[in-house]
């Protein structure tokens, strides 16, 4: 705690080591969450209800952008867009840079795009964190970092390995929320936790990962700052 006799804010910070990945191992000990002081214990409990990694074995990789095709693409009655394959028939258009906003994201050739859906209900602005490759507009690789939830302001980072079947999930929480203490102060805070991700694959090698069913992931407070 710090107090200055120009100001009657203090502010306090707590921070503790950043947990480490450990990939492929079993579960790692849950870290303890600190508890601020009573005035100030007002944080809700930072669950995650639902966890969901699809790792494709062939999508479009809109991130490296690596040998990005052209494609060829149709339109619905609806107006959606749709892969066209050339090769099989005529297309309404072809020779589009296949990452441009707004194309299909399964061009004909390429399998389902690679996606992750984390949701933390209990701040608002994390009830839905999703991160899709290819997308539309700020891409970023599934599995290996960012996902935007309400707004580019609110994300989360996930890191995690779908190679093996029992394998272990990371993710990194600092929402911008800060809630109201009782004493007029307000306080924010962040965590982290590992977890356990189980991962099955389909007859196109594509990865599903989940929390195993009857499992709850919390994620610990290990940092807050009062002011």
């Amino acid at each position: 705690m710090m107090q200055t006799p120009t100001t009657p804010i203090f502010l306090l910070t707590l921070l503790l080591t950043p947990l480490s990945l450990a990939t492929g191992l079993p579960p790692l000990s849950p870290r303890r969450s600190l508890t601020p002081p009573a005035e100030c214990d007002v944080i809700p409990t930072w669950e995650v209800t639902t966890f969901n990694w699809f790792n494709s074995s062939d999508n479009l990789d809109c991130v490296s952008e690596v040998d990005v095709p052209d494609v060829c693409f149709n339109s619905t009655p609806s107006g959606a867009l749709v892969g066209c394959d050339g090769n099989l028939g005529p297309c309404e258009e072809c020779g589009v840079y296949g990452c441009d906003t707004g194309l299909p994201l399964q061009p004909a050739g390429y399998g389902p795009p690679d996606t992750i859906s984390i949701d933390i209900p209990s701040v608002p602005g994390y009830e839905t964190c999703y991160e899709s490759n290819p997308q539309g507009i700020r891409r970023y690789e599934v599995g290996d970092g960012t996902l935007i939830c309400a707004g580019v302001a609110y994300h989360i980072n996930f890191v995690g390995d779908s190679n093996e079947a029992i394998s272990t999930g990371h993710i990194d929480f600092a929402p911008i929320q800060s809630w109201d203490c009782n004493n007029g102060s307000t306080i924010t805070a962040s965590g982290s936790v590992d977890f356990e991700i189980t991962c099955s694959r389909d007859a196109g090698n594509n990865a599903t990962c989940v929390i195993p069913e009857g499992e709850t992931v919390v994620i610990p407070v290990l940092s807050y700052t009062i002011s």
